[in-house]
């Protein structure tokens, strides 16, 4: 993920910076970064396993917001909003 035009906040966002899983009740999202990752603007812990719903907004190092789209059981998208 990187910022067009914008080595500075390209920077900010790890090459690994988070990783969204399919699991048995839909999708989850484990943030594997330094700089941090929202959902929902309140912060996704370190690690940890968290659920995605339709909807959720994540936040990428205070860089980008990337909204979830749960189209199907086994289909998610993210989109950036706007």
């Amino acid at each position: 993920l990187r910022v067009a035009g914008n080595d500075d906040l390209s920077a900010r966002i790890s090459r690994r910076h988070f990783e969204v899983r399919r699991t048995p009740t839909g999708f989850a999202v484990i943030d594997l970064s330094k700089a941090g990752l929202t959902r929902n603007g309140r912060p996704v812990p370190r690690g940890e396993v968290v659920p995605l719903a339709d909807g959720d907004v994540l936040g990428v190092a205070g860089v980008v917001s990337l909204e979830v789209r749960v189209t199907g059981p086994e289909t998610m998208v993210a989109v950036v909003p706007g």
